[in-house]
């Protein structure tokens, strides 16, 4: 097998067609399997190398690849790169070029206040902005509101609450949009009116709909930041919380 991968890869070098190795969800690989991807990037010639590998990951990729057994592996890192999460200005930068790509053609599907408790609430990581947005659009249209406003979003945020759902839960508490949490432990995500209740707590469901599709959450991400190294011929990509990066790269 490592005589048909050589020869593979002489062949692609050859036609000048670069071959990658992407490894996604690298912390979750065991140092002998590390040390196979390293072995990995001695396939090369004088001048070139044959293969370039990707590892991506979240934040404990970093710590593993600290450990000192696996020192000769960071030897081979050419280029680090961290993701970090957005602003809230990159947020919505975020968020718009998302609705452009879907159609919107520039229509403000979002109040500001709706943006801001998203930029809030999802802490500036891509997966999680999805996920607000996807299911506030949905809740939006089985309402039949032409605008996501703050109202929706906070809907939103109680039903994706997983933790006051716990035993630990001791409910949570909402943010606004400056991502303050008020200071009345009575006020909830779903004091939406004076009189503290919801008046979306049971919304209208249009005519002829069956259900409401849910979000996997696809892209991003960032759940969490991403380190992005070319090792020579291997790159480390840490997934931090996912917007801008920063890079450093071997002289």
């Amino acid at each position: 097998m490592h005589q048909q991968l050589n020869d593979f890869l002489y062949r692609e070098a050859a036609f000048r067609r670069p071959v990658v190795v992407v490894i996604d969800e690298a912390q979750n690989l065991s140092n002998q399997v590390l040390e196979s991807v390293r072995l990995l990037s001695n396939f090369e010639t004088d001048g070139l190398k044959l293969i370039q590998i990707i590892l991506a990951g979240q934040p404990p990729l970093a710590d593993k690849l600290a450990r000192p057994e696996l020192e000769q592996l960071r030897q081979r890192f050419a280029t680090v790169a961290s993701l970090k999460p957005f602003d809230r200005t990159e947020t919505e930068r975020y968020i718009n070029h998302r609705l452009s790509l879907a159609g919107a053609n520039g229509k403000e599907l979002f109040s500001s206040e709706a943006r801001a408790l998203i930029a809030a609430s999802s802490k500036g990581i891509p997966r999680i902005i999805n996920n607000f947005c996807f299911n506030a659009l949905s809740l939006g249209f089985a309402m039949h509101k032409r605008k996501i406003d703050g109202a929706i979003v906070r809907e939103v945020a109680a039903d994706l609450d997983i933790v006051s759902l716990g035993t630990e839960g001791h409910g949570t508490q909402a943010l606004d949009s400056e991502g303050v949490t008020p200071t009345t432990e009575s006020e909830s995500f779903l004091q939406n009116d004076p009189d503290g209740g919801s008046p979306y707590s049971d919304p209208e469901i249009p005519q002829g709909t069956t259900s409401i599709p849910k979000s996997d959450g696809s892209q991003g991400t960032v759940g969490h930041a991403i380190l992005s190294a070319l090792l020579s011929a291997l790159t480390l990509k840490v997934s931090g919380n996912g917007g801008r990066a920063r890079s450093r790269r071997r002289r």
